[in-house]
């Protein structure tokens, strides 16, 4: 999964939980940027981004980046987790 981040100029990963990053921030690259955002806040991309990364968002954030005219596709599907890529629609 780090792959597919690690490859982008600059990558932003987003995890709602912290936890989830723990096994990946050895083998994750220094010019990935790392968001972690709480599951009641309203979500805001920052800018200055190639690729917005998220690791198995939770259906109520997908749904408010879909409101917000985004697009989030799976782009690697492991065992324990999945990796989602952000678009604009």
């Amino acid at each position: 999964m780090t792959f597919v981040i690690n490859q982008q100029n600059k990558p932003l990963l987003i995890v709602e939980d912290a936890f989830k990053t723990l096994p990946l921030s050895h083998i994750l690259d220094s010019k990935v940027k790392l968001l972690i955002v709480n599951k009641t806040d309203t979500l805001e991309i920052p800018d200055g981004h190639d690729s917005i990364f998220f690791i198995q968002p939770s259906k109520k954030l997908r749904s408010e980046l879909e409101q917000h005219n985004y697009k989030i596709d799976v782009v690697y599907r492991g065992r324990k987790q999945s990796l989602w890529q952000l678009t604009q629609n």
